[in-house]
């Protein structure tokens, strides 16, 4: 793979929006679904240490306008709560950063089908989670695609800048996983690709009620599923990603 000048250009931006991407981390939600489609969502994000000493590093080849204010958090608690104060049916009840490379948070929705998904057609297929109850049967959807991704992104500008909607899935569409390891080591150095190779995104689900079965986890309890995503496909999504868990 061939770096020219703009391709660096690109990978310092990348660098600089990986952890509102959250590359070379782990993130973990615990998702509690009631038996009336609300729920309860507690999260913990943690970056890699090296991201922190390689942003700081580079800064200065980034342009002016697009800099950094050296002691900016990764993570703007007040955009954040700002975009929940914005939506219906969500309530924050807590978030901090109790360090440079973490996030901690906790929230309340009143149901989990207006959750993530303002897109105008509303349809399943375009949620990033879908919940449908037929009878006593109640199936849960979650849809990594590049359509559900944009709707989490328009849902939180928080998340959502020039540089996330630039170099987001979107932007990664058609390159390959060893093309684009091999871009991030010559932006981040060798630690990088097993970085990104180790992260991950880990979501326990428990449910008011019985798993039946579920596709893409592992199950953990009669009434709990753990699904441990590897961020790489998420980042390129070369392929949809689907996962499903149904209970009564």
């Amino acid at each position: 793979m061939t770096l020219n000048a703009t391709s660096i250009r690109h990978i310092v931006l990348i660098v600089l929006i990986l952890p509102l991407l959250t590359a070379s981390c782990t993130m973990r939600q615990d998702i509690q679904i009631d038996s009336d489609g609300g729920g309860r969502v507690t999260m913990d994000i943690s970056l890699a240490d090296y991201l922190t000493t390689v942003v700081e590093q580079i800064q200065s080849l980034v342009p002016a306008e697009e800099q950094r204010p050296a002691d900016a958090p990764f993570f703007d608690l007040d955009a954040i709560t700002e975009d929940f104060a914005g939506r219906d049916g969500v309530e924050l009840e807590r978030i901090a950063s109790p360090d440079r490379n973490s996030l901690s948070g906790a929230f309340r929705f009143d149901d989990i089908n207006a959750l993530y998904q303002e897109i105008e057609e509303g349809s399943a297929e375009s949620r990033l989670v879908n919940l449908n109850r037929s009878g006593e049967v109640n199936e849960l959807t979650v849809r990594v695609t590049r359509e559900t991704v944009q709707a989490l992104l328009d849902e939180n500008p928080s998340m959502n800048n020039p540089l996330v909607t630039s170099f987001g899935p979107t932007a990664n569409e058609g390159l390959s996983e060893e093309d684009y390891l091999s871009m991030m080591e010559f932006a981040l150095g060798e630690e990088s690709r097993k970085g990104i190779l180790e992260s991950s995104l880990v979501l326990n689900v428990s449910v008011e009620g019985s798993v039946i079965d579920q596709k893409g986890g592992t199950v953990t309890g009669p009434s709990s599923v753990v699904y441990e995503i590897p961020l790489l496909p998420v980042l390129l999504l070369n392929e949809n990603l689907q996962y499903s868990l149904r209970y009564r």
